[in-house]
């Protein structure tokens, strides 16, 4: 048997498009003036989840091209419709099914001439809906610039999957070796997965079947942005609707997948289908559509299946879909992009962190006091109790009566300094136990030694450094009151920790890939203990 006779690779790629059309006839309902148009029409959803739906007028309308553009708008109006007529709907009714839009719909243009009156309508967000009224059994999701170090292969029961992109091609037992090898080969590309799992059942990303040549464009800048591979999981919810924030889990899986690759990836719409793999609704919600560019990826590109124990932890996870975690993480991968500035990055990772201890309670002021025995309670009380008399008397004796609140104001202050007190550091690193991370007390060490920014303790150096680019908006480099190399290693630090807290949110197991240079060290997210050198944080 020659390499010609072989069986065909077996290739299903006709049940999935990009991009996607529809055509039909349109109906489409105006508010002011109020009427209604119809009229054979295309819609067209490109890669990046553009809508655009191109309407041929039957029956020009009485008021002409000005039924569609108004002379006078509202305020409220012209910011979710512009100069355009308000849209209250437009449904176009295919032989397949039926495409709606019906919120946020614009006037894109048009061309509004007697003989031929064409528009153009923008949706931001619509729903094609088939006739099939079969349960959903599976979600499609298209990944955008999902670019993984390695994929995983040979997963059983996956073979014979209805919405695989191509399935391994079977072997016969009357080849020779070097054929046979040929084929195990060629399986290899065909077994190309990454599995995770919701509620039991599994799911798979599998990367499309020009994958390698379309990550060459784009590494080669010759696309900006492309579909890659497509998610594919058991239907745990039926639909996905904008309102429903807590529900729109392919945020959560756009954010996890660009946090592990380092690329960022989006998505262009969300997909239900049958057992059989039969569409039943398309769910147009533009979930990112990032230029490709390849960052740090924070799990090791060398272990797939930390992408998909991620994934699986990810959608196990009691916290997923809720805000503080969607900013925490979005917070963190702006964090780790080292094209923006300094006093960027780390505006970012101060964001996350206090979104973090607001989500657990840490913002609230601590007791000073409350950390000293009773002996020094009493001495810290009897001389800010002295101090504060002392300003006090000072102010009834001053006439001016800026300056009498200014010293009434410092007396009230310095009466309640020993009492509760708000600090940023503090809380991180009430955060940090939390989650029984040592690396507080580790740097503390060290800054006890040698201090940082005229800092001998992590918390104060944290919170100086916060007030820095929350009140001054900026390091000041050029003078030498911060130093470089200081800020770096600390922002490395950081973003280190913070990502150790998120994938314990998440329960995620495994090895990560830390921030802290030399870069592409794998570690556990417990490596960092009481005794750590300081030197294997950064600080030295």
């Amino acid at each position: 048997m020659s390499t010609n006779d072989l069986p065909p690779r077996v290739r299903n790629p006709s049940w999935f498009q990009v991009p996607v059309s529809y055509e039909g006839r349109a109906r489409v309902e105006f508010i002011d003036p109020p009427g209604v148009v119809e009229g054979p029409a295309v819609v067209c959803i490109d890669e990046s989840g553009a809508q655009l739906a191109t309407i041929q007028v039957e029956t020009p309308v009485q008021e002409g091209s000005s039924f569609f553009t108004k002379g006078e708008v509202r305020a409220e109006d012209f910011r979710r419709h512009g100069f355009g007529n308000p849209c209250k709907s437009v449904v176009v009714t295919t032989p397949q099914g039926e495409w709606s839009a019906a919120e946020r719909v614009y006037l894109h243009g048009g061309n509004f001439r007697p003989e031929r009156n064409q528009i153009t309508l923008k949706a931001l967000r619509s729903q094609f809906s088939t006739r099939d009224t079969a349960t959903s059994s599976w979600w499609v999701l298209p990944l955008t610039n999902f670019v993984p170090g390695r994929w995983m292969h040979g997963w059983s029961g996956l073979a014979d999957h209805p919405l695989r992109m191509i399935r391994p091609r079977p072997i016969p037992d009357d080849v020779n070796d070097e054929q046979r090898n040929q084929l195990k080969l060629e399986n290899t590309f065909a077994e190309r997965l990454i599995p995770f799992d919701i509620d039991r059942l599994r799911g798979y990303i599998e990367p499309l079947p020009e994958f390698d040549q379309i990550v060459g464009l784009m590494n080669s800048n010759k696309v900006r942005s492309a579909v890659t591979a497509v998610m594919v999981g058991p239907a745990h919810v039926s639909d996905v609707r904008y309102a429903d924030y807590e529900g729109l889990f392919p945020l959560d899986v756009c954010a996890a997948l660009t946090l592990a690759t380092g690329a960022p990836v989006g998505s262009p719409w969300l997909e239900f289908r049958d057992a059989d793999g039969r569409l039943i609704r398309r769910t147009h919600i533009p979930f990112g559509n990032p230029a490709y560019k390849q960052g740090y990826p924070a799990l090791p590109d060398y272990a797939p299946q930390a992408i998909a124990v991620l994934l699986t932890r990810l959608f196990a996870c009691e916290d997923r879909g809720q805000g503080f975690l969607r900013v925490v993480v979005t917070k963190l991968i702006d964090a780790s992009r080292r094209s923006n500035t300094l006093e960027t990055r780390f505006t970012d990772l101060v964001r996350a962190f206090e979104t973090l201890c607001h989500h657990y309670g840490l913002r609230e002021q601590n007791d000073l006091k409350a950390l000293l025995d009773a002996a020094q309670k009493a001495i810290v009380k009897k001389t800010l109790d002295e101090s504060a008399d002392r300003f006090q008397r000072m102010a009834r004796a001053e006439a001016d009566v800026q300056r009498q609140a200014a010293l009434t104001r410092i007396a009230d202050r310095v009466r309640n300094a020993g009492g509760r007190d708000k600090n940023f550091g503090m809380s991180v690193g009430d955060l940090l136990s939390r989650f029984n991370l040592h690396d507080a007390g580790v740097v503390s060490r060290f800054l006890a030694e040698k201090p940082m920014l005229g800092a001998t303790e992590w918390s104060s150096l944290l919170s100086r450094l916060r007030g820095c680019v929350m009140h001054e908006a900026y390091f000041d480099l050029s003078s030498g009151r911060h130093d470089l190399f200081a800020l770096e290693t600390v922002m490395d630090h950081l973003q280190d920790v913070l990502l150790r807290v998120v994938l314990k949110i998440v329960k995620y197991e495994g090895v990560y890939q830390s921030s802290i240079p030399p870069l592409g060290s794998h570690e556990t997210l417990d490596w960092v203990g009481p005794n750590t050198a300081p030197g294997c944080l950064g600080y030295y």
